[in-house]
């Protein structure tokens, strides 16, 4: 890799092509970096290779040439880097938004897999080349498998970013269904982690002793549906539903928790009012 030159470019003249691998923006911040553009310039320039009769294919900074772009700039401060192959240009774009945490995990992941396809990169070598070891692209290969909808739960900012790993030790089967619940209820990521936890039966010992009484609401109502679609699972219920306030609800739960294998068993008809 040669850096031909430091200097200003014509905005006009560097093309968006297959080798970017971001493609979301937070708006918000989009909002700011425009108006920071049009203010005082873009600061950091923007990674770029030739590209084409007096073109420039762009590498790095695709949020920074967007800005420049709606802030009406007609250059920006740009890198040109000469003998950059399309396998090296996407490991230092993968490697420059890891270190920054500029992408998202599934942007991350697409990168990845595009390396192991497109270039016949192993695991290995990918996690050497970025800085990362072979658990953490292992990890970030599995997002792929999420449902659509749990992805686009992430690039809609519903659902945070850390909890997306989490999620991914659940069957594919029940993570739309978890996400959408933690988005409902608005789950802390360990509220999130905990209930994950209890189903796949992955809970320490140490949490046999459950402080029912710092749960909030959402979290009781979350264990209740999960208390009740086990009870179904072991025998008929019939419920009666009724209005009963959240002090109650707790020591039922609390009660339900301690004794929930003798209550399916000695019980034939089980009665929760929640």
């Amino acid at each position: 890799m040669k850096v031909q030159s430091y200097s200003e470019i014509p905005v006009s003249s560097v093309s968006v092509t297959k080798l970017q691998i971001r493609s979301s923006y937070d708006k918000r911040k989009m909002r700011e970096l425009v108006r920071s553009v049009r203010e005082a310039g873009v600061i950091q320039g923007i990674v770029v290779r030739p590209y084409k009769r007096n073109r420039h294919e762009l590498i790095l900074g695709a949020r920074r040439l967007r800005a420049a772009r709606k802030a009406g700039r007609k250059t920006i401060l740009a890198v040109v880097v000469n003998d950059l192959s399309d396998k090296d240009a996407i490991l230092l774009a993968l490697h420059e938004n890891l270190h920054r945490q500029d992408l998202d995990p599934f942007e991350e992941a697409r990168a990845i897999l595009r390396l192991m396809r497109v270039f016949n990169m192993s695991i290995q070598d990918i996690a050497r080349k970025i800085g990362r070891n072979d658990h953490f692209i292992k990890k970030r290969l599995k997002l792929l498998k999420m449902p659509k909808e749990v992805q686009e739960l992430v690039a809609r900012k519903k659902l945070p970013v850390n909890d997306v790993d989490i999620l991914a030790s659940l069957p594919i089967s029940q993570q739309q269904e978890v996400a959408e619940q933690a988005v409902r209820h608005k789950l802390s990521h360990r509220d999130l982690q905990v209930h994950i936890q209890d189903s796949l039966g992955t809970s320490p010992r140490t949490r046999r002793k459950m402080n029912i009484a710092d749960w909030s609401p959402e979290k009781i109502q979350l264990r209740i549906k999960d208390f009740m679609r086990f009870l179904k699972a072991t025998q008929p219920i019939i419920l009666e539903m009724g209005p009963v306030d959240i002090l109650n609800i707790r020591v039922m739960l609390e009660k339900l928790s301690e004794e929930s294998a003798a209550i399916a068993k000695d019980y034939k008809r089980v009665v929760v009012i929640s």
